[in-house]
């Protein structure tokens, strides 16, 4: 019986060392992109398949370290989503996903839940403006600068919790009428009101 549970431990041991290996690997290999983990709330039935056969491949595991797996992390991002195939795609827990992709977990409310989404394409760079909920039903705003530099992207992020709301949009809309620059018809009566 002891000895069963100290090669049970060493295999489980083992499987989070080359757990880590494996992570090494991956960003040393420059997967420095922004946020392509996958909620499981998916957009198309195609993806929503692909999804459960990811997680069937790995029996609802993480890949890493074998903990329950709740999240869909693509390795090689195609330019076009519906391209990825289904080798590049990893069911990982949320700490695994975390440490692949940098997340501090202190900034980040657990289990919170995408509640609106709007992307916006500038010239060089995506701006993501995510509304979210945590479980405790408090919502929060994220703006996400997403800009390719070289072969890799460069993400900036701020977070604005719900007590800050009256705040941070009081003082934006000071701001605006501040900058010196020319607003389309639509803008300009928008930020008048």
């Amino acid at each position: 019986m002891i000895v069963d549970v100290i090669l049970y431990g060493s295999i489980i041991l083992a499987a989070f060392v080359i757990g880590l290996v494996v992570l090494d690997k991956v960003r040393s290999k420059g997967i420095d992109r922004p946020d392509y983990g996958i909620p499981l709330t998916a957009n198309s039935a195609e993806q929503e398949q692909m999804h459960r056969l990811v997680f069937e491949r790995a029996e609802h595991k993480c890949e890493f370290c074998a903990a329950p797996s709740n999240r869909i992390y693509r390795i090689n991002p195609p330019k076009h989503p519906e391209m990825y195939h289904l080798d590049d795609l990893l069911a990982i827990c949320e700490g695994c996903y975390r440490k692949l992709t940098g997340r501090n977990e202190k900034n980040i409310p657990p289990h919170s839940s995408i509640l609106y989404v709007r992307r916006v394409f500038a010239r060089n760079r995506t701006y993501f403006l995510d509304v979210k909920e945590t479980r405790h039903g408090m919502q929060y705003l994220v703006i996400r600068e997403t800009k390719k530099v070289k072969e890799k992207y460069e993400e900036q992020k701020v977070i604005v919790f719900e007590e800050d709301f009256d705040a941070f949009f009081e003082n934006l809309f000071k701001i605006i009428p501040k900058l010196k620059t020319k607003f389309t018809n639509e803008a300009q009566q928008w930020i008048d009101g």
